[in-house]
Formats: C-alpha cells, sequence, structure tokens
C-alpha cells in the first residue's frame, strides 16, 4: 500500500500544480478532483483517517462543482461542513478542527465561478491542509498542499497582469 500511496502522491502533486496554475475554474475544478483522490492513500497510510474520508467527499465536490449543478451545489454547502464536524467529533482528532475550517472554504471553492475566489478559499483550505498533512507525517499530502498554494500565487499573479 505505502509503494501506491506513494505513485499516487507524485501523480496527485504533479496534477495539483497544474490545477491550481490554470485560470478556467471548470478545468481547474476536474484536476483538482483527480489530483485530490491521488492523495487519499497517503493520507490513509500516515494514520490521517479523518483526512482521507473527507478527501473523497471533496473529490466528488470538485467533480459536481464542475458539472455547475445549482441544486447540488447547495445542498453540498451545507453538507460538508455538518458532515466534517461529524467527523471531529467521531474520530478525536484534535487536529481535524484544521479540517473543520478546510471544510467550509472546500465546498464553498467548489461552488464558484470566479477564478479569483475560488483561489483564494482554495488557498485558505490548502493551508489548513497543509498542516494537517505535515502533522501526520503525510509527505505527499504536504507537498500537495505547498505546490498548490505555489501554482494559487502564480495563477493570481498571472491574472492581475493580464488585467
Amino acid at each position: 500500500m505505502a509503494i501506491f500511496a506513494a505513485i499516487a502522491g507524485v501523480f496527485s502533486v504533479l496534477l495539483c500544480g497544474i490545477a491550481m496554475a490554470i485560470n478556467n475554474p471548470v478545468r481547474s475544478k476536474v484536476l483538482m478532483g483527480f489530483a485530490v483522490s491521488c492523495v487519499v492513500p497517503d493520507l490513509y497510510v500516515s494514520g490521517g483517517l479523518h483526512g482521507a474520508i473527507q478527501s473523497i467527499i471533496i473529490m466528488t465536490l470538485f467533480f459536481l462543482g464542475a458539472a455547475q449543478l445549482p441544486r447540488v451545489e447547495k445542498i453540498v454547502k451545507i453538507f460538508l461542513p455538518l458532515f466534517t464536524l461529524f467527523l471531529l467529533f467521531k474520530l478525536q482528532e484534535p487536529e481535524g478542527l484544521l479540517l473543520v475550517l478546510a471544510g467550509i472554504a472546500t465546498p464553498l471553492a467548489t461552488v464558484m465561478r470566479n477564478n479569483k475566489e475560488i483561489k483564494v478559499l482554495l488557498f485558505i483550505s490548502m493551508l489548513c491542509w497543509g498542516v494537517y498533512a505535515y502533522l501526520h507525517g503525510a509527505w505527499f499530502t504536504f507537498a500537495f498542499d505547498v505546490v498548490g498554494i505555489s501554482g494559487i500565487i502564480y495563477s493570481l499573479a498571472r491574472e492581475r497582469k493580464t488585467q
């Protein structure tokens, strides 16, 4: 499982970097969905069960957000923060509090249509996830978040230049 997690982790970092660097919100969400799916094994192997379970939901949210289905998006805005709180209390993982904050920012990002708003919310989410991954020693997940934050900064700077 560790070898699979390492291979998937490399793909997750690459996909995340590409997704955060592009300015097309729909393409960015699809790539992030695939990137998040590749990071799940790293979190699981590193003992971040809360993060692994939440990542499966987030992967689904990115794909749904790319489809731009308004009714589903409303449900998502309510569901993930509640689900995250449930996991926090069920798994008794104190650092899961970081994922509660990320669990509020991420669903909002998946339903936004403005690239700048998406990237700002994902910056907040990735910062929380990065700390969580660091605490669990989930190094591919940590690299995923560092590359994602770098891609967000690059994307926003490039977008600002063109305006």
